[in-house]
């Protein structure tokens, strides 16, 4: 009777641990979808990582409604992605630094990207080109820079790095 039950207790155990995220049951739910998203749409376009200089914006703060901030944060991502991007689809992980500072990785889906299944190719000559291609597109898309200017004439980019106590 008892092996009956512990059995039962651990399946609802594991059952709720899909819900709970940073649970070895969580990312295993999570990997299933990705693989699903792979096998229904074929590989993504771009991976990326997305990391805030947050300790440099205090008005991304202001931005962020503090009555639903996962609201306001999901509207966002799905305003970028969606909207400005036009992605198909994307999936991310977000992770927390030691300073308490969130970063993404992720994959989007973009329409009329270049087909990266070439890269699989046993043909050196395809992989060659599009390894180029991929190069090329990505300068079209990828920016590493805020060009805002501050009222003294400087730019976020400029600044130094904040330093961790």
């Amino acid at each position: 009777m008892i092996g009956c039950e512990g059995e039962r207790f651990s399946n609802k155990v594991v059952h709720y641990g899909t819900s709970l995220r940073g649970t070895m049951q969580y990312w295993f739910r999570e990997r299933n979808h990705l693989i699903a998203m792979i096998d229904s749409q074929g590989l993504p376009t771009i991976f990326f990582t997305h990391s805030a200089a947050d300790h440099q914006w205090s008005e991304l703060a202001n931005l962020i409604c503090p009555e639903d901030p996962a609201g306001s944060i999901l509207k966002f991502v799905d305003a970028f992605y969606i909207h400005t991007l036009k992605a198909t689809d994307y999936w991310m992980r977000f992770e927390w630094q030691h300073r308490s500072s969130p970063h993404v990785h992720g994959l989007a889906w973009l329409p009329n990207a270049l087909n990266v299944e070439n890269l699989l190719s046993s043909q050196p000559d395809l992989v060659e080109s599009t390894e180029q291609q991929i190069n090329e597109y990505a300068e079209e898309i990828i920016s590493t820079i805020n060009p805002a200017v501050l009222p003294d004439g400087s730019n976020f980019s400029d600044a130094p790095p904040p330093t961790v106590d």
